[in-house]
């Protein structure tokens, strides 16, 4: 696949994923270990189309209420399979943070990314001397004409995605791993996606469709426990558990950050 074809495929699978695992609205969060009310109205009928600003309201609200999650994500391409896992809390929505895990497909080491407060942490094999390389979000947007703090907004990638998406059906109750939760297909419009990204941002590759199909399941609080799409020959799958548990996400310690190149020294980093 053409690098410009994966970077747009990874700016529109972004919002997908995080508005459905980490999304937030206008709405206040629930109390704290309270959990968000399911719906109340009727349930649809296979094959029905419903409100798809309801449906994105009910999940997000739910994810709110429980404030972290877990989640596992698998990239399967031309034979190979990059999977990445770990852990969000999104307690205050417009700045969510999060730690996660990468497994290259060849299976050698895995890559590290932290996401607290206003910088990236990145510790990769072989670089840095094992320490971790911080980028600044501000100075990120600066060297590749992003705001990525509107990506990593859940409230932001929530307007990006329901900008998008053109309709939500019920396709009805599946079994899935031992779960009883409700299937949805999403029709997703992948040009009203990439008119809603940051500016500039790559073009949509011409070989996508005019709309894009992907499917969620949900179980009975409005919790989205999986995401499954296919997008220019690119397979994900993502899968999200343990809501409400207890998670542990910080900066590293000053002493083990250095600075990524081209971004200026590192902030001052909290040690705890």
């Amino acid at each position: 696949m053409a690098t410009r074809n994966r970077v747009a495929a990874a700016l529109l699978a972004l919002p997908l994923a995080l508005s459905g695992c980490s999304g937030a609205g206008d709405s206040a969060p629930a109390d704290a270990g309270t959990s968000a009310a399911p719906s109340t109205q009727a349930a649809p009928t296979p094959g029905q189309e419903i409100d798809k600003d309801a449906f994105f309201t009910r999940t997000e609200k739910a994810v709110l209420a429980k404030k972290t999650y877990a989640m596992h994500m698998s990239m399967d391409s031309q034979g190979e399979t990059i999977t990445m896992s770990g852990v969000g809390d999104v307690s205050t929505p417009d700045a969510p943070k999060a730690r996660m895990l990468m497994e290259p497909p060849t299976g050698g080491e895995k890559m590290e990314m932290i996401l607290a407060g206003d910088s990236i942490y990145m510790q990769m094999p072989g670089v840095g001397g094992g320490k971790y390389m911080q980028m600044p979000l501000s100075a990120l947007a600066q060297a590749g004409g992003q705001d990525l703090t509107k990506f990593l907004n859940p409230a932001e990638n929530l307007k990006m995605t329901k900008q998008a998406v053109e309709k939500v059906v019920f396709v009805g109750e599946e079994d899935v791993a031992g779960q009883k939760l409700d299937h949805y297909a999403v029709t997703l419009n992948p040009a009203k996606m990439q008119e809603s990204l940051p500016k500039p941002a790559p073009s949509v590759s011409p070989s996508l469709p005019a709309q894009l199909p992907y499917d969620v399941w949900v179980d009975d609080e409005d919790l989205v426990r999986k995401t499954d799409m296919t997008m220019d020959g690119v397979h994900m799958t993502m899968t999200t558990d343990k809501y409400g548990e207890p998670v542990e996400i910080t900066a590293p310690p000053s002493a083990q950050v250095t600075q990524m190149p081209g971004m200026g020294a590192p902030a001052p980093t909290a040690t705890k």
